[in-house]
Formats: structure tokens, sequence, C-alpha cells
């Protein structure tokens, strides 16, 4: 029975209805019906209208259905009237639907189980065989060329020509007998490569003849004649490997004969008949053995075709008036082979070699005159007093394109061109050029010009300062700063005071000397004077590009520094490290080792680590491993991380002297200023920017901000606040280095190397479309290791605690709920009661508006996730967001960033949508799943998340953990990193804490079970909300 049938029974109000309905279908009182199918293939709809015989009179009742539903009904009888229920004749035509639906179904299933009994039938390839043959038709004047078709299969062969047509029309399509043992079948047999590209071709011209004229007109004898058409059969037929089409000149097989007789030049061509001119670019010839076929020059066949016209009107023997022998020599050159004889022998002379000559002289004191001339041998014509064989013209094309991006000048068949620059460009750049075709032939004049080079010699030291030192050969002081400008400036060359050209743009050397100025941004006087004094340790920033420089003598200090700085970066040695920080993972050792040897340097650096990997301990066991009580370590992050870089100190480092800088500007610079060398201090970017003068004459050895990418924008107050800090050492984290452009990388390296990528409108003219020298140039201060390169060493699932300090205004709306609620549970046993104080409170940990609807101000919690997205969509990274909420949850998707997408799933979404939503985001839609943990916390599979973020984690760890897994389960490729917002000083982080200790009080808590709650003492739950 039809589902639909079954649910238009539920449907029914009377069920003598049904009893009725049924007796009116099986009595036969149904006279007639109609269906009609709408919707599409998935959803189709089923309108159906019938008659029904009823007492003395017809009714006709209507139904409209899927497979699965009953949509609609009518009847237009009294009981359907009165009613507007479903009737006895509704019922009777649903049962001639059910029937209509289950035929159909019928079909369908016979038709699924024909599909998987149907065998494939076993594919056979065939094959053709192509000869060609040149033939004459008893025309002495006339060859043509025959194409013979065999078809291979099978292993025997069948002659195609005679049935050609018949094959045409049945190819593809129908079955064709050939002989007894072989039958063509289109589904079985089938051609590839070459043979099915010219069968196909076939094909096509077969539908055209037979389309616009009658089946009897198509012949390969009629292709042939078309050269369109017959071009492309020899295109198709140049990749069967069996015929060895070659390219070959035309010269090599038309051979001309010329004779003096009765003072008569007379012109024959001995075998004419054993040449076939094909298409546009291929000629058939018969030697002794067989007809072979070349592709020759379109041009040059053509130019043969019309000789073939003018021979065969005096049948292949032409006469003419010795006066024209320079014109039919010229004419005839072009095509063929010309055999002379003897008398004519005395007459011609015939050059080994024809070629364009380029005569280039001085033209006044600077500019140049070119003469462009066809030279035999070597020899201009006017030196040769016989007539020349192959005196046809000879592309110059070449030489005027060139010519043509000058302003040359032409003067009585000369070419002048005076301007100096365009003179230097033309020698240097286009000269080589030509003379890869032409011979160039130089005047003396033009040989004793001089186009002289120049060279530098470099020497570095350092003592407290890096000084480089250099000199330029043969230029003296008051010139060396002009040349150095004028290749600053990339001009071509420089004419010296003495007349000389300096031909600069050649010159690998003083580019380099140029570009070694010009990284350490060398002021005029420096220049004049040649050294260039910097600080020590720029010359280890400079360390790779003064490497490569070709004339340099480098001091010790520098010797290598590039490679140790690489090492430090690729495989960690320091036993020291990994006896100190046994916690720490391979690549996190080599981050700390990386670090200490650019401290000995004097340099930071920037660890540009993925997220997830550690950076923050990174930067701890560096600061633990520094022994020396020399200055204030300051850590500059962003507001929500403040507790988290605290707890972390406590945890890896208790060792160390920690304190957080935050409260009002009193307290904070007393803890600035009762702070000693070595301690660690920890404040906030926000912080920073009031704070700037409690750090201005405080010694700080290290200075360390996280989130670096807060400074990208190097116009904003922040970074200008963060720069002005004074600092021996500067370290910046960050997980993403570059969000939008290069500059924001610049700002950077800006705070870490103050001054040494130079300015930002230098920075961007250098490396906007340099990036590989930039990436060569920072490579040493730069460390960013991705998730992919250390998966081996990193564990599945890492799990992050993100502590979110409470705004003062939410503090004190938090505060004062709480005091509320503690004297409420003490006078109150009822445990609903109870559990709705604590969502209370876990509410306005979330956003007070949850159940303050008046409620304008910030949530510190909301701001910190949008912190974190960002961080996450820089990243690549994509999110699963929980929360049992889905008040927040809305809340959450109207301040989601306009550069972020999401798809959303709470207990309203229905079931086949769920799925629908999982296969989208699985696919690769949407930077972020927003998901209620009730509806989405289990049975879907999400693989398509890396992060996992649960901004109100449930406190029971299986619920929790089940809504983890959503993305971290088989079939994920990536780490998964899992976020737990929890807002400091609350009940989250009171839970938090004794979470693993009392998860069974947790659950009795928070699970909303009643009988649970009442195991508990009062005691318990105020000690739960006992939180400073």
């Amino acid at each position: 029975m039809a589902r639909f049938l079954l649910n238009l029974f539920r449907k029914v109000k009377n069920e003598k209805v049904l009893d009725k309905g049924r007796d009116c279908y099986d009595n036969g009182q149904l006279l007639d019906y109609q269906i009609e199918e709408s919707g599409n293939k998935n959803d189709i709809i089923f309108e159906m209208k019938g008659r029904v015989n009823g007492t003395g009179e017809v009714y006709t009742p209507e139904i409209k259905f899927t497979r699965n539903e009953i949509i609609d009904f009518h009847c237009d009888c009294v009981y359907f009237d009165l009613n507007k229920s479903i009737c006895k004749h509704i019922v009777a035509l649903a049962f001639e639907g059910n029937n209509f639906i289950e035929e159909l179904e019928e079909t369908e299933e016979t038709e699924i189980i024909e599909y998987f009994k149907k065998k494939e039938v076993e594919k056979n390839r065939i094959f053709l065989e192509i000869e060609l043959w040149i033939v004459n038709k008893n025309e002495i004047n006339k060859s043509n060329l025959n194409i013979d078709i065999t078809l291979l299969a099978y292993g025997k062969k069948y002659k195609l020509n005679s049935k050609i047509s018949e094959f045409l029309a049945n190819y593809e399509e129908n079955t064709m007998k050939f002989g007894m043992k072989y039958t063509y079948d289109p589904r079985r047999d089938y051609f590839s490569g070459w043979e099915k590209e010219f069968i196909d071709y076939l094909k096509e011209l077969h539908e055209f003849y037979t389309f616009n004229t009658s089946n009897s007109a198509f012949s390969i004898d009629r292709i042939l004649e078309r050269k369109k058409s017959a071009e492309r059969i020899f295109s198709i037929l140049e990749k069967n490997e069996k015929l060895n089409i070659k390219e070959e000149n035309l010269e090599k097989f038309i051979k001309i004969n010329l004779n003096y007789y009765k003072e008569k030049i007379n012109i024959t061509i001995p075998d004419f008949v054993k040449y076939v001119s094909i298409g546009y670019s291929y000629i058939g010839y018969r030697d002794i053995i067989d007809t072979k076929i070349y592709k020759v020059s379109s041009k040059k066949l053509e130019e043969f075709r019309e000789f073939e016209k003018i021979m065969k009107l005096r049948e292949w023997n032409i006469g003419l008036k010795e006066e024209y022998i320079e014109d039919i020599i010229n004419k005839i050159s072009k095509f063929s082979k010309i055999t002379l004889d003897k008398k004519l022998k005395e007459k011609i002379y015939e050059p080994e070699l024809i070629e364009i000559g380029i005569f280039i002289d001085l033209y006044r004191r600077e500019g140049i005159i070119l003469n462009i001339k066809k030279l035999f041998d070597g020899k201009e014509k006017k030196d040769i007093e016989k007539i020349i064989i192959g005196n046809e013209d000879v592309d110059k094309k070449d030489i005027f394109e060139i010519l043509g991006e000058y302003n040359f000048i032409e003067n009585e068949g000369g070419y002048i061109l005076y301007n100096p620059e365009e003179v230097y460009s033309f020698i240097k750049e286009d000269i080589p050029k030509l003379s890869e075709k032409y011979k160039i032939l130089y005047s003396k004049d033009f040989k004793i010009k001089k186009y002289e080079t120049v060279n530098y010699r470099v020497s570095t030291k350092i003592t407290d300062l890096l000084e480089i030192s250099f000199e330029v050969d043969g230029i003296t002081n008051e010139e060396v700063y002009e040349v150095l400008k004028a290749i600053k400036e990339k001009k071509k060359y420089y004419i010296l005071k003495n007349g000389e050209m300096l031909l600069l743009e050649e010159n690998k050397n003083m580019e380099e000397l140029s570009q070694l100025l010009a990284e350490s941004d060398a002021k005029k006087n420096e220049i004049l004077s040649g050294t260039i004094k910097r600080e020590k340790s720029y010359g280890y920033f400079l360390a790779s590009f003064l490497e490569k420089m070709s004339n340099i003598k480098l001091t010790d200090d520098l010797e290598n520094i590039y490679e140790k700085i690489i090492q430090c970066k690729e495989k960690s040695n320091d036993l020291t490290i990994n006896h100190n920080f046994p916690m720490l993972r391979e690549y996190q050792k080599i981050g700390v080792q990386w670090l200490l040897f650019l401290r000995k340097l004097g340099m930071g650096g920037i660890l540009a680590d993925d997220m997830g990997l550690g950076k923050t301990l990174q930067i701890i066991s560096y600061l633990s491993a520094i022994k020396e009580k020399k200055g204030l370590k300051l850590i500059i992050v962003p507001k929500t991380l403040m507790y988290n870089w605290r707890n972390e100190f406590k945890k890896f480092a208790p060792n160390l002297n920690v304190s957080i800088v935050e409260g009002k500007a009193p307290v904070r610079k007393e803890i600035v200023d009762s702070s000693e060398p070595g301690d660690v201090l920890i404040s906030t970017y926000g912080f920073l920017v009031k704070d700037e003068e409690l750090y201005k004459d405080i010694s700080i050895d290290t200075l360390v901000i996280d989130e670096a990418q807060n400074i990208k924008n190097f116009l904003s107050r922040t970074a200008d606040s963060v720069k002005k800090i004074k600092a021996d050492i500067r370290i910046a984290l960050t997980g993403t280095p570059i969000e939008n452009n290069t500059l924001e990388l610049w700002s950077i390296f800006d705070f870490v190397f103050p001054g040494y990528l130079g300015k930002h409108t230098k920075f961007l003219k250098k490396y906007s479309e340099n990036l590989k020298e930039l990436k060569e140039m920072i490579a040493p201060f730069i460390l960013r290791r991705l998730k992919s390169e250390v998966l081996g060493e990193l564990p599945d699932k890492i799990e992050t605690d993100i502590i979110v300090e409470l705004g003062d205004e939410e503090k004190k709306l938090y505060l004062a709920y709480l005091e509320k609620y503690k004297k409420e549970i003490h006078e109150k046993n009822n445990s609903l009661e109870i559990f709705m104080y604590i969502t209370r409170l876990r509410q306005l940990c979330n956003h007070p508006k949850l159940f303050l609807e008046d409620y304008n101000g910030e949530s510190s919690k909301l701001e910190a996730l949008l912190e974190l997205l960002e961080e996450c969509k820089s990243g690549g990274h994509r999110v699963l967001l929980f929360s049992q909420f889905t008040e927040m949850l809305d809340i959450i998707k109207k301040n989601i960033p306009k550069n972020m997408t999401y798809l959303y799933l709470d207990g309203k979404t229905k079931s086949e949508h769920r799925m629908e939503l999982v296969e989208r985001f699985n696919s690769g839609e949407g930077d972020i799943f927003i998901i209620s943990l009730k509806a989405g916390g289990s049975g879907l599979n999400l693989t398509g998340a890396d992060t996992v973020i649960h901004f109100d984690p449930w406190w029971n760890s299986s619920v929790e953990n089940q809504a983890t897994d959503r993305a971290y389960r088989m079939g994920q490729t990536k780490n998964v990193n899992v976020f737990k917002m929890i807002a400091k000083g609350t009940i989250e982080e009171k839970i938090n804490i004794i979470k693993d200790e009392k998860e069974k009080l947790v659950r009795e808590v928070l699970d909303e079970k009643e009988e649970s709650l009442t195991v508990m003492t009062k005691k318990d739950i105020l000690e739960l909300l006992n939180v400073k």
C-alpha cells in the first residue's frame, strides 16, 4: 500500500467513510480518471481527478498527493460540502491512485533490477590501414592521389573504399556486415587516436555531402579536390606514424631544367607526373618504390601550383627569349632546384650562401648610421658580374621591427640614429639579437669608440659598530656619487667628464654596490668618504646580501652567519635546552634554540608558528633560559590573553617573578616602579597606549608582543606606542604575519628591527614585485612552522582555555546577582530554582542581555570570541562554534564579521536539512558552523572543521567531548584545536578549576536533574558559588 494512502487514512475523521469508499471502489463506481504530474524529478506531485457514480448522480472528486502524503482533496458531493473532510468518493479515487503508485514503483523496480542484471558488452578496438598511391589515369598531364582505406578487426582486413558511404552512415549507430565472419557493432567496436579523428571527420563530410546533394556525391576523390578538406585529412594522417609524413623543403623534390637552345631558354620539368599537390601545404611524391607525403611551405606550394598552370599551357615545355633569363631564374628558384646546361652555367652565378649584412658606422660624434645590403657568399651584388641564382628577397622583417622601436631617420638608403641613450640601447640590446640572424659589419671608426665598464671593492669590520668600506676603480671621488646615483636611477650609461661612456646596466658588480648602498640607506657624505657605519646587529641582518657580493672581504664575525642562523632553525642540537625543558616538543626546542642564538647576536625575531603550536610556551622557556638579571622582560598581549599568560608562567616557570600590570593608573605605575631587573611584566595593548611614560626611563631587556597583527597598521596609535618602547631585544609572536599585504609584515619587522627594512615607501617600491628577495632577506629572522609540517610531533587534539576578564559593568552586575542568589539559596531547598540561579549567572558570563533586555553594554566574552574567529580565519582554519543558549547564538550571528560566512543549526532545524548543512560544510562552504549544543552535540560528522570553540562549555566532560568529537573523529586529517571560553572570577572559572576533582558534583548541579541535586548539600553549592 502506498504511503500517501496511509496518510489519507489517518486524516479520515469517520471510519465508516473508509469502508464506504472501499465498497464504492470495489463495486466499480469509479467510472474514469486522469492523472497529471508536476514538480521536479525528486519531488513529483500527482494531481488526480475522477468521476464516481453515486445515487442518481455522478460526483467529481479530486486529490493532490505525493508518494508519501496527501496534500489536498476536494469533492462536489453534499457530505464534503457540509463537513469539509474526506468523503467516500475521495477514498475511492485514492484507492485507484494507490494502484497507480504501486504500478509506477513496480516499473521502477523492474528498471533497477534490469540495470544491475545488464552485462557490459566487452569492448574491442578496431584499426585502420592507409595506403597512398600516385596514379596516372590515362592522362599525360595529370596525376591523382588515391587513398586506400582498410579496416582491421579480429585479425582480418576488410576494404572500406567501396563501402565507405555505407559505413559512415552506420558508424556509431548501426551494425554493418563485412562478409560471413565479421559484423561491425558500434556498441562493441571502437576506434582510437588518429583513426577515430580520421573517421569522425569523414563522417562529418559525409553528412555534409548527403544533406546538400546525394549519397552518391560523396567520395574520397571529391574530398581531396577541395584544398580545405584535403588539408584537414592530411593533418590527421600526419599522426599516423606508419605514413611517416615529414616536413621538407619543396626544392628537394621539384627539379626544373633550363637549357639554352636556338637563342632561347627552354624550361622543362622531367618528372612532373610524379608530383601531386595536396591541400595548402602537402605534396605527394612518387619515387621508385612507393608514394611519400611531405609537408612543405604553403607559400612555395602555391607558387609551384601557379607555375604548373603556366607549364600546362605549353604541355610542360616552354621556351622564352634569353633576355628573360634573370626573371625566369628569380621566379622558379623560389620553389625548385634548377639544373643548368653548360652554356647557361657560364652566364650564371650560384652562391652557396645568401644573407643580409648590416653595415654600422659612426655618424658625427654620438650617432650611428646603418646600411642594409644583401650578401652573396659575403659579396655585394655590385661586385658580381654574372646573373645570380637565388637572388630572391631575404626576410628583413625582424630588422625593421627593431628599427621601428627607435627614432631612426631614413636618409639615402641608410638609417641614422642620433640620440645617445637610444644608441646605447640599440648597441647593447638589439645588435646581439640581430647578429643571431644577420651578419653585422662595423666600420673602423665605430670599433675605436670606447664603451668602458667599472668595478669596485668592499671590506667589512665589526667592533662596537659595523663598518663597510668601499672604493670604485678608475673614478675620482668627485664623480663616484654621480655614477652610483645613475646606477640607482637605473640609467643605462654615464658619460664621464672626459667624454667616455660607462656602461652601467650590464655591470653586475656595480649593481651589487648600488644595492648595498640602498640597503644600508647610505648618505651622500658616506658615499663620498667611502665608509658606512651602522649598528653591529645590522651586519647580521645584511649577512645574506653581503655574502653574495663578488668583491668583498668579510670580517670573521660575519662569515657564514646567515647559514648558522638558518641551521639553528632546522635542527635542535643544544643539550642544555633538552635537559632544562623536557616538556618541549622537538620543533619547540628548535624555536627556543633559535631565539637564544639571535640573543647572542643582540637581536630578536618573529616567531610566526601556526595557531596551537605553543608560541607562549617557547617564549616562557626562552625567558627561563636567560640567566643574567638585566632589565625587565615586558610582554604585551591582547586583553583576553593576559591571564592565560600568567597561568602558563605559573605552570611552566614558577621560579620567575611574574606580575600583571592592571588596575587604575596609580596601581599600574606602582607595579612597574616596584619591579626588579629580571622580573616579567604582562600588560595589554590598551594599557600600553596609556602607560607609554611609565616605561620611558626603565631598562627593558626583552620586549615581547603577542598577537603582533595588532600592530599591522603602522599608522595606528597602538603600533606607534609599541614601537616607542626602548628595549635591547624585541620579539614578535603571530600566527598570521601577513593577512592582507606585505606592508603588515613590514610593520611587525619595523618593531623587531627598527629601520632595517627602510621606510614603508621604500619597502613597497623594492619588494612589492620581488617577494623572493624579501623572503631571502628576512628568512633568518622569522620562524614559521605549520601544523602540517610538524604533524608527526603534535598531539591529535590540542585543548586551550581562553580566560576572559569581564568588563567593569559586567563585573558589577555579576557580583550583585551572585550575592542575591547566595542569600536566596540559604533560604530555599527547591533544586529547580537553584538551577535557575546557576543558569542566570552563566548567562551573565556570556552576555548580560540574555536575561536583561535593557542591557546595552559590552560583552567581554563576545569580544574575545570575535578576536579568536579573526585569527582562525586568517590562519585558514574552519570552526565549529557551540553554545547551550540559542539566544546567545542569535547575538553571535548578528556580530559575525562581514568577511566571514557561517552555517547555522539548532533544535528547530529539520532532520533532512541537518544533513544538507553537514554536507555543505564538509564540502567547504562556510568559515564557521554555529551549532546549538543540544541539537548538534552528537550524531554529526563535521570533519571539515579543525577548530572547536565552546562558548559556554558544558561541564559534563562526556557531553562536551561528544560535541568536540563532531570534528575530532575518523576521517579527520588535520589536528583539532579545542578552545573553551571561561569568564575570569566567575562560576565558570571555579567549575573549571574543580572540574577534575568534583566532576560528579558539577554534573549534579548542571545536568538539570532534580533528583541529583537533592544529594548535594547547601555547603557544596555555596562553595561552588563562592568565587573570589
